[in-house]
């Protein structure tokens, strides 16, 4: 399900977008990148997911990457997350690797990640080669 995201080309990922405008509650599921713009209140599994500032997502996310410049309250489940000044988490957050930038708020609990998680890095390290 993770893949590259540095891919070009006719190997691309497919981008989609829940607007501004749009509120959803339920699971969303994509092989490609997701913009969050809107609101989820839900589950959201993806390859990566951006969620924008005024954003706010409301559940458990699973994704290969994650960058939050929205809010997000539950679980982050991600190879690689970033917290951007703009962004606001609350919850858990299982990942191999994590950025939070200056300004950010977080109040978290740091687990290990999940063996698919690291199973889908090493897996990426080794295309990555």
């Amino acid at each position: 399900m993770f893949k590259n995201s540095e891919s070009n080309g006719a190997d691309s990922v497919n981008v989609s977008v829940i607007d501004d405008q749009m509120r959803i509650t339920g699971t969303v599921v994509s092989d490609g990148d997701v913009i969050l713009a809107g609101q989820l209140d839900g589950q959201i599994i993806c390859n990566k997911l951006t969620v924008e500032d005024g954003a706010i997502l409301n559940g458990s996310i699973e994704t290969g990457e994650v960058v939050i410049s929205g809010t997000v309250t539950g679980d982050v489940v991600s190879i690689n997350a970033q917290i951007e000044a703009s962004g606001h988490f609350e919850g858990d957050l299982k990942c191999i690797g994590i950025e939070v930038e200056a300004g950010a708020h977080v109040v978290a609990k740091f687990k290990k990640a999940p063996a698919k998680i690291l199973k889908a890095a090493a897996k990426l390290e080794t295309e990555a080669d």
